[in-house]
């Protein structure tokens, strides 16, 4: 069976890391210099994962926490869903969501239970609300002004990105791109003082980072989204390395071992199985 990239970091990240285990998979990949603890322990535990995986060994889970309601969009998955294989459509498919209005995520859980229930009686299956005037009814009926509210279309987010392009590179090529970025973000604070600022927050979580606090210069935002994205990508392709280096098959999991996880089979590639 298969699972995504960031439903197989769900997994890692519910079991213990064997320091013995894994001693020489990071030997010349200083994660210490630039990545917060979490980080660190993600990569680790994903390692470990790989290891015990393909050397056979058990492996203990602990529970697999579900994805909060943020709050933020009409419809929130809660459910991981695994494949046959990499090849099944809606992985590569678009996804059509609408940001819900601040307005709304104001007025609490009762308002967006609400404003939800209403557009999705009125949603249509390609995910577009063709009554404009029901459109006004929501604007007045929850007082929305948020330039935001509408729908947003976008790839599936397992579809293309950094992970998908360096998974096909090999082991080599996959140093060498995580040397580079650990020289792009040693040479980072050498290129202003405001560069130094927020390479000074490099044990920042990446995510902490893309959410550094809204009073602060437009510029000084641009540039932690920016080292946060490097970060991002290191921490992306030490993963890679370290599944590439033990042999680990994406498409060789367990259907029993993810079901106990609270897997869901993908509706589309079972649908006739």
């Amino acid at each position: 069976m298969y699972i995504t990239n960031f439903n197989l970091n769900r997994i890692t990240k519910r079991i213990d890391i064997d320091e013995q285990l894994i001693s020489d998979i990071f030997k010349n990949i200083d994660i210490n210099s630039c990545l917060s603890r979490e980080e660190r322990e993600d990569l680790q535990k994903a390692a470990t994962f790989f290891k015990k995986s393909v050397l056979g060994v058990k492996i203990e889970f602990h529970p697999i926490e579900a994805i909060k309601d943020t709050g933020t969009w009409l419809n929130e998955h809660n459910t991981a869903a695994f494949h046959l294989n990499a090849d099944c459509p809606r992985l590569n498919a678009k996804w059509v969501n609408f940001y819900l209005p601040e307005e709304v995520r104001n007025k609490g859980k009762a308002a967006i239970d609400r404003f939800r229930k209403l557009v999705k009686s009125k949603m249509t299956e390609d995910g577009t609300i063709a009554d404009e005037s029901f459109i006004i009814f929501l604007k007045t009926e929850f007082g929305i002004a948020d330039l935001n509210f509408g729908r947003i279309e976008k790839d599936n987010s397992s579809s293309v990105n950094f992970s998908d392009e360096i998974e096909k590179l090999s082991l080599d090529e996959i140093k060498a791109q995580i040397d580079y970025l650990f020289e792009q973000i040693s040479n980072f604070p050498m290129k202003s003082e405001l560069h130094k600022k927020i390479y000074d927050l490099r044990y920042w979580d990446s995510s902490k980072l893309k959410r550094i606090e809204k009073n602060r210069p437009l510029e000084e935002k641009n540039l932690a989204e920016e080292f946060a994205t490097l970060k991002s990508r290191l921490i992306a392709a030490t993963m890679l390395f370290s599944k590439k280096v033990n042999n680990f098959d994406q498409e060789a999991l367990e259907e029993e071992v993810l079901l106990a996880l609270n897997f869901k089979k993908c509706s589309e590639c079972f649908k006739v199985h």
